[in-house]
């Protein structure tokens, strides 16, 4: 849900939005702090990816005060914080190991998918957590039938016009207009 604030943000160009990101980012680092003192450091909660995509994009706002003079731009402050998110995990990778299940189950279902490209030969025993979400079904594959429901249902063909839309909308209101161009009333 950072994400999408943030996307939001940059996609509008403005000091107010990226004041008003500050402030977001500030509300989720004070109750994840908050909330780590009351549960006596919880790793599980200091590491959390949340945190490092706060932090990541806090500094990103601080060094990068203003909005690009060019709209077209926009994702330039967006790359730098996934950059920099991704420094801060591989920094984080020798003593912050509470996600490691999330790349196990990422492997797990890729050996799924092509069992000879990923060594199916690996004897590494999968640890509890993987085991956990394997054993759920929402971390399945999608079937095949659900998608022909959704072609039944024309879903998809509704969802590709809606796409079209937004995607004419974004080029119109964004990438054309000028970042200091009073909006139209």
């Amino acid at each position: 849900q950072v994400s999408a604030v943030f996307l939001c943000t940059l996609l509008a160009c403005s000091q107010g939005a990226r004041s008003a990101m500050n402030e977001v980012v500030n509300s989720h680092l004070i109750s994840v702090t908050v909330a780590a003192v009351f549960l006596f450091g919880n790793e599980l909660l200091v590491h959390h990816l949340l945190v490092t995509q706060c932090i990541a994009i806090k500094v990103v706002l601080w060094i990068r005060s203003s909005p690009p003079r060019w709209r077209v731009l926009f994702w330039v402050d967006g790359a730098l914080a996934v950059g920099l998110f991704l420094l801060l995990r591989i920094l984080q990778m020798p003593f912050a190991t509470a996600d490691e299940h999330v790349w196990e189950l990422y492997i797990d279902k890729m050996r799924t998918l092509f069992p000879s490209y990923l060594n199916q030969n690996n004897n590494k025993e999968p640890t509890f957590n993987t085991r956990l979400y394997n054993a759920v079904s929402v971390f399945d594959f999608i079937s095949w039938r659900t998608i022909e429901m959704g072609f039944q249902t024309k879903i998809y063909h509704f969802a590709a016009v809606a796409l079209v839309v937004q995607g004419a909308a974004f080029v119109r209101h964004v990438l054309l207009a000028r970042r200091d161009a009073a909006p139209k009333r």
